[in-house]
Parts: structure tokens; sequence; C-alpha cells
């Protein structure tokens, strides 16, 4: 819920109020349904699934990225069960990296290496 409002402009403060949480669960939240996303679309890259099809990683790991890709998260959490945003992340230190020239390629493949 927090993060669906979130995607939808509204304040973190006033989702805070209307679920009495503190600002700071309510960004943990959001970075948590933002990586369950980002993990979900992870599995159907090299699984795909024949209704969906192979869904690329996007960025989402910040509050700006989640802003930016919103649509394509919020289309991807109609997927997901209640029950699988319940249970903890199975790939915990799964991220994202935008390479935009031919440099970046090899300094990801260093910095995944050097894991």
């Amino acid at each position: 819920m927090a993060f669906l409002n979130f995607c939808n402009f509204i304040p973190k403060e006033d989702i805070a109020a209307a679920l009495k949480m503190s600002v700071q669960e309510v960004e943990r939240a959001l970075q948590f349904v933002a990586r369950k996303i980002s993990e979900y679309r992870h599995r159907r890259c090299i699984r795909p699934n024949p209704e969906q099809g192979m869904l690329p990683p996007i960025p989402c790991d910040s509050e700006a990225e989640i802003l930016l890709n919103r649509r394509a998260l919020l289309w991807t959490l109609d997927y997901i069960s209640d029950d699988a945003l319940s249970t903890e992340l199975l790939l915990p230190n799964l991220r994202s990296q935008i390479v935009d020239r031919p440099q970046g390629v090899i300094e990801a493949a260093r910095a995944v290496r050097a894991m």
C-alpha cells in the first residue's frame, strides 16, 4: 500500500501518518517492495513467463528511480502475490547497474568478479 501511494506521488509523511508508521518505516517498506519487484523481474529474465515474456531488470535502488520507473514497477507488482511479498528476499544483494558506455561493461564485470 505504501509503495502504491508513493508511486502515485503521495508524500512519504502523509503515507506514514495514514498507515500509523514512521517515515523511516515507510522508506524501508518502499525499498523492500522495490527489491522484491527487482528480484521477481530478475527471475523472469532468466525463466520467462509465457504470459509476461522476459522482464528485463530495471533500476529501482533509489526513490528517484522508483518514481522514474513507476509504471513498469506497478505493472510488475500486480503479478506478485501477497504471500511472495511477505517473505524474505531470496537475492538480498541483487543490484541493477546502468551501463552507458563501453568502459562501463568492463567496470561492471570487474565489480561482479570482485564479489
